[in-house]
């Protein structure tokens, strides 16, 4: 009896100590999961990584089979490889690109196996409030900066990536393909 009495003693103290620790792992998760992202802007020693960390809500990539990659996001904050490419040399290739951020601020990287890091193109939603440029598609005529256009992209031997870089809570939309592959 005395045995069943220290345990209904001791029960709520166990229950406190493991709701504790699981809160505080759960706490100590949404702090990394919701800073880091926002934090790897403009660090170009961890956008060189292979991986990919970002928070994305209503994100879509699609490759089609003439090579077209597509990327859709109704909001992201972080890197994610949206093209990858292993070449056995050094290589030029021509990328045609349309680009828009309707919010927020992103780039797009070239990753290059010796992991020297290139701004290849980079649009910010505040510079088109500024400049007075409205996304024509939204009726709250929020700001939008858009691009389209071709460049060159140098390539060495090796595995390459090209990474989106969003800052927090970016909506963006991109559509590219490359020639020469």
């Amino acid at each position: 009896m005395n045995s069943t009495f220290n345990l209904k003693k001791k029960l709520p103290i166990i229950i406190f100590v493991v709701v504790s620790l699981y809160a505080a792992v759960f706490a100590t998760f949404m702090v990394v999961a919701g800073i880091l992202p926002s934090r790897i802007y403009n660090n170009e020693r961890y956008l060189a990584r292979t991986d990919a960390t970002a928070n994305k809500v209503q994100y879509k990539r699609t490759v089609q089979d003439d090579g077209v990659v597509t990327v859709t996001c109704g909001r992201m904050t972080g890197t994610d490889v949206v093209w990858e490419y292993k070449s056995d040399g050094d290589m030029t290739l021509q990328m045609h690109y349309t680009f828009q951020v309707t919010s927020g601020k992103a780039k797009l990287i070239l990753v290059n196996p010796d992991k020297t890091v290139t701004t290849l193109v980079e649009l910010d939603s505040a510079a088109a409030a500024d400049s007075q440029i409205k996304h024509p598609d939204t009726s709250d005529n929020t700001a939008a900066q858009e691009t389209e256009s071709t460049m060159d992209l140098e390539l060495k031997q090796g595995n390459s990536q090209i990474k989106i870089v969003c800052g927090k809570g970016t909506s963006f939309s991109l559509r590219f393909y490359l020639n020469g592959l």
